[in-house]
């Protein structure tokens, strides 16, 4: 029996706007371009360097990795893909690299051979007479035990293969250690030009390796990846443009009316459209590709999606967010209260990009008239403590939101508490908390810095 046209609609919403990562292979999936996507690529490509992609969850980093690995294996790179989760052990990590294909007489020694096929490794195993191997022939967990970082070295050197290491943030203090080394024998004993290990990981994973292996430092390409912005930097332009083409195009895939050729939809409604969506995904791959969904459902037995969906769709997502964090706004609020520079530091955030990746040389230039660079280092690790802020980089000097839809949220409820349906003085008891909250709207202050807390 046949679906019903909803389902079939709601099948067909879901393959053009898919929440699950987006690997941009062929013409047929959508994409937007970032301006990180050549310097991963670059880096991959790149001689003798590792290459660690981190950032906040819901940044895009296994998107944007998968596709570029995909893109590179069509020019005969090989790569290797290992995905790790809350349960990852050294042991379960080497299950994953090799594969035993052939069945084992436990009444004869034998040795291994690392082959290859279809471009996933597997071990064969061989018998031979002064086999280092011998007794462990009926137990494969045996056999992934007698496997060392060598072995894996080796294996990958000699197949010229690449190894992408996904959610690195779930990997605890020994397997971590275990894959910096593996690393340092990639780069000690490689010929090749295309044997590396590619780490993708949330939070502070490059701060951690970097810890553990200092000798890598200078071997290993960093990329941040934050919210999706323009070439600019502007969080209000360029980046509107791409995440505006992204929805519009897939509603054309969807074949409804192009709203950016929709004769009922004039410019200023486009403008107010984009500041909408801007106010629900903030650049966000995930969140945009949500919105993305929400309003194209609403085109169900239609030919188009109005302006009003587009604003229904956007809102609904707003609030959604709202309620989701609600809890968590005034006790935020308050710890801010407990460093004098923390709430300058979310204030400047929200103005340059909640979700983006920030460096601790750009706000201390911007607002160097406001305190030290030592000041907001303090202020940075305070917020970093408090589990606000993630900070990382090579130089301790990367920070960003550790819940970036978070961060976000605050600070559209702050810039306009009404699109969120509250008054004003929601979030605060006293006078006061109320005027550090309007600090955080920027160059919104109703007074000046001095009259304030």
């Amino acid at each position: 029996m046949a679906g019903s046209h909803s389902d079939v609609w709601a099948q067909r919403v879901g393959e053009v706007f898919d929440v699950r990562p987006r690997v941009a292979i062929d013409d047929l999936t959508g994409w937007i371009e970032r301006r990180e996507e050549k310097k991963f690529r670059d880096a991959v490509v790149s001689p003798g360097m590792h290459v660690c992609l981190y950032g906040p969850s819901g940044s895009g980093k296994t998107s944007l990795a998968k596709s570029t690995i995909g893109r590179l294996h069509r020019r005969g790179f090989k790569f290797i893909y290992s995905k790790l989760n809350h349960n990852s052990t050294w042991s379960k990590f080497k299950s994953q690299i090799v594969e035993n294909k052939n069945a084992i007489d436990p009444t004869r020694p034998f040795s291994y051979k690392i082959g290859i096929k279809n471009l996933i490794p597997y071990l064969e195993i061989e018998t031979h007479s002064d086999s280092d191997f011998a007794g462990a022939a009926d137990a494969r967990s045996g056999i992934i035990d007698l496997i060392d970082i060598r072995h894996i070295a080796n294996y990958l050197n000699d197949y010229e293969i690449g190894l992408a290491i996904d959610d690195l943030n779930f990997a605890d203090d020994e397997l971590l250690e275990n894959l910096t080394s593996l690393a340092k024998e990639i780069t000690d004993n490689s010929s090749s030009d295309r044997t590396k290990i590619i780490f993708i990981g949330a939070d502070d994973v490059f701060l951690r390796i970097m810890e553990l292996a200092d000798s890598l430092r200078d071997r290993t390409e960093e990329i941040a990846l934050g919210s999706i912005r323009g070439d600019d930097g502007n969080a209000s332009t360029i980046r509107d443009d791409k995440v505006w083409n992204y929805i519009a195009d897939g509603l054309v895939q969807l074949k409804l009316t192009d709203p950016r050729k929709d004769k009922y939809f004039p410019k200023d409604q486009i403008i107010s459209a984009k500041r909408w969506i801007e106010y629900a995904a903030d650049g966000l791959p995930k969140s945009i590709v949500m919105l993305g969904r929400r309003i194209a459902e609403k085109g169900e037995r239609r030919n188009r999606v109005s302006y009003s969906d587009m604003m229904d769709s956007a809102k609904e997502m707003v609030n959604r967010n709202f309620r989701l964090y609600r809890s968590r706004y005034r006790t935020l609020f308050y710890l801010i209260k407990k460093n004098p520079i923390a709430d300058q530091v979310c204030a400047w955030m929200f103005k340059n990009g909640a979700s983006r990746i920030h460096t601790l040389e750009e706000i201390s230039e911007d607002l160097n008239e406001v305190a030290t660079y030592s000041m907001f280092d303090e202020a940075i690790k305070f917020l970093s403590d408090a589990k606000f802020l993630v900070v990382s980089g090579a130089e301790n000097n990367v920070f960003f939101a550790r819940d970036p839809l978070l961060a976000h949220t605050i600070g559209v409820a702050l810039e306009n508490p009404s699109i969120i349906g509250v008054a004003q003085n929601y979030f605060s008891k006293d006078g006061n908390a109320q005027q550090m909250l309007l600090r955080f709207v920027g160059n919104k202050d109703p007074e000046s810095r001095d009259s304030l807390l």
